[in-house]
């Protein structure tokens, strides 16, 4: 049993350094989509329009769409795959919380003498 809540609390200790890099992280999503750009002698004006990447955020509780250069999109896909590795760490974290706190109520009975 104790050995159990080591390994938990060395597993929480791995995923409580891997979150605390600084590395920057963009809170939203990437979403490719296809536009046109209102020239009537584009292409775009019968076909397919131009892929663009947009990403999608909330701030100050309303959403918003922002495009993104090609010269900014691997920095912005880098940030933005970030958020989502530290949005699975937390719900990592979250789930080793609750497991070292059973471990703990479990021993806790284990070692209980009671009193008669």
């Amino acid at each position: 049993m104790v050995r159990r809540l080591r390994d938990a609390e060395a597993r929480r200790a791995v995923v409580v350094a891997e979150l605390a890099q600084t590395d920057g992280l963009i809170i939203g999503s990437l979403s490719e989509v296809q536009r046109r750009c209102g020239k009537p002698s584009c292409h775009c004006a019968e076909r397919p329009g131009h892929p663009q990447t947009i990403l999608m955020s909330v701030q100050e509780g309303r959403r918003r769409c922002q495009l993104i250069r090609q010269a900014d999109l691997a920095a912005v896909r880098h940030a933005v795959e970030r958020y989502r590795a530290v949005r699975e760490g937390l719900r990592l974290l979250n789930t080793l919380d609750s497991k070292v706190l059973a471990l703990l109520k479990e021993l806790m009975r284990l070692r209980d003498e009671g009193y008669e």
